[in-house]
Formats: structure tokens, C-alpha cells, sequence
């Protein structure tokens, strides 16, 4: 079976000037679950150091929302994965089409979506609430594509809201949501793919009638706004273990998916790209 090391067990050599490298580790794949600049760098010293190391399982991007002109550092993350990885899985990425790109190799790049996660790694308890649904929300525009695979596979219809952020401060100016006329909204599921301050999910929540489900692939609950409980209108909140502080207490039902560990089992079984 596929032998598969994790950043934050593996082990290194610590020098006194905060320098650091991996110890020589036989390894088929290097998850990097410790989202940080340093973290990344323990993780291409294993890759690079190692014997065999051949696919990135990366659950969280660095720099993941970086993907726009004037601020292009997730370029960096990629090319650092690209140089010392065969393969590269990236678990939901904030711009999956710019990350697609930054292979140097054609499908070196491999994209892990909310679709394949609730499809094929969701808990039994999801599971069970899946049929449930009357409609899919996209907090906004940028959410469409992935909450809009979701609503085929449910069978139900779509609606998308709409925000207005200042650019300097990242403060939402604006949102609006507003259902089309006789648009079932009894019981909803809101799709993203992450949740930090919490202040979009939040707003759109006002304008929900019905019961309201939650699902981020990356919840970081970072903000003020989580730590006021800006999510306990929702009934549930469904995240995944792609992030350390996805157990954060934020007020209301959640349930972590265990999306990372259930993906290195698939692929430890021989699962590909278009297969699992």
C-alpha cells in the first residue's frame, strides 16, 4: 500500500538559527496540513529530501485567494508544489481554473471539488440529509460554478446572491439575495468554498426564509463575526478537515467531513483523477 507522511508528524533536523530540514523519509505522498509559509516549506523539504515522494496532497492552499491581478502569491505556492511534486492535489481551490494552470506538466494538477466531496466522501449523517433540499444557494457570483455542480447532482435549482467589497478594506459594501417569485426556499443549502470572517454567510442568512444549511470546504472561522456567532442562524454547518481550525467553536450544529483522510484512503486504494 501507498505510504503517505504528513507535515506535521514527519520529522526534521531543528538548527539553532531556526533553519530546518527533513530527515531522509521513503514516502508516496506528503500531505501539507499546516497551512503557514514555513509549514509549505517543511513540506517541500520532505518532497525534495525523501525517496519516492511523488504526489502533494494539499488541503488548504497558501495564499489560496492571492489569484488576481496585483496579488498573484498563490503563483508562488504553485510553482514551489510544481518544482518538488509529481502530482498535486488541491482541495477546493478559491480559483480553480487559475490553479489548473500553473502545472508545468498537462493533469499534473488535480482539483478535489465540494461535488467530489459530498458525493464520495461525506459521512453517513450528511448523507442522510441530502434529499432534503428544496433549492442551492451561491453566496455570490464567485461561488457559482461550484455550488452549481452541487444543484445538478441534488436535482434542484440554483440562485446566486450578489456583494459589493471596498478592494482597500475587504469590507462588504453591499449584498443582496433576492428568490425568484414561487421559488421553493423552505429548506436550503448554501455552498462555498470558504468561510473566514463569516460576514457574507451571515447577511445572506437574513435573507433566507426557511431552514438554511451551510456548507464550506475550508472553514477558518478567523473574524469577530464567528466569534459572535454570526453563523447560528444557519440550523447546520458542514466543513471539512482541511483546515486546523475547522473545529472552532462557532455557535451552531456542525459537522466536520472527514474529506482529507477518506481522499488518501481512495487513493491509497488506487483511485485516479476521474475514478474514485
Amino acid at each position: 500500500m501507498a505510504r503517505t507522511i504528513s507535515v506535521s508528524t514527519a520529522r526534521y533536523v531543528n538548527y539553532p538559527s531556526g533553519e530546518f530540514s527533513a530527515r531522509s523519509i521513503t514516502a508516496d505522498a506528503v500531505v501539507f496540513d499546516v497551512p503557514t509559509a514555513e509549514g509549505f516549506m517543511r513540506g517541500a523539504s520532505i518532497m525534495q529530501n525523501g525517496r519516492k515522494a511523488m504526489l502533494a496532497v494539499v488541503p488548504f492552499l497558501l495564499n489560496a485567494r492571492a489569484d488576481k491581478p496585483g496579488n498573484y502569491d498563490a503563483t508562488i505556492t504553485m510553482k514551489l508544489l510544481d518544482y518538488v511534486a509529481q502530482r498535486i492535489v488541491v482541495f477546493d481551490p478559491h480559483n480553480a481554473s487559475f490553479v489548473l494552470k500553473q502545472g508545468t506538466e498537462r493533469d499534473k494538477v488535480w482539483v478535489v471539488t465540494p461535488l467530489d466531496i459530498l458525493s464520495v466522501f461525506a459521512n453517513p449523517v450528511w448523507d442522510a440529509r441530502l434529499q432534503d433540499f428544496t433549492a442551492v444557494v451561491a453566496s455570490d457570483k464567485g461561488a457559482v460554478k461550484r455550488a452549481g455542480a452541487v444543484a445538478r447532482w441534488l436535482g434542484v435549482p440554483l440562485y446566486t446572491g450578489e456583494k459589493v467589497r471596498d478592494q482597500d478594506t475587504g469590507r462588504i459594501v453591499r449584498y443582496q439575495f433576492d428568490a425568484p417569485a414561487g421559488a421553493d426556499m423552505s429548506n436550503v443549502l448554501v455552498v462555498d468554498d470558504i468561510c473566514d470572517g463569516g460576514g457574507t454567510f451571515a447577511l445572506l442568512r437574513d435573507n433566507l426564509p426557511g431552514k438554511a444549511t451551510l456548507y464550506v470546504t475550508h472553514g477558518l472561522f478567523t473574524g469577530a463575526a464567528e466569534r459572535e456567532h454570526s453563523l447560528s442562524g444557519y440550523d447546520l454547518v458542514v466543513t471539512t478537515d482541511t483546515h486546523p481550525r475547522a473545529t472552532t467553536d462557532i455557535g451552531t450544529d456542525k459537522i466536520v467531513l472527514p474529506a482529507v483522510s477518506t481522499f488518501v484512503a481512495y487513493w491509497q486504494q488506487g483511485a485516479t483523477q476521474h475514478n474514485y
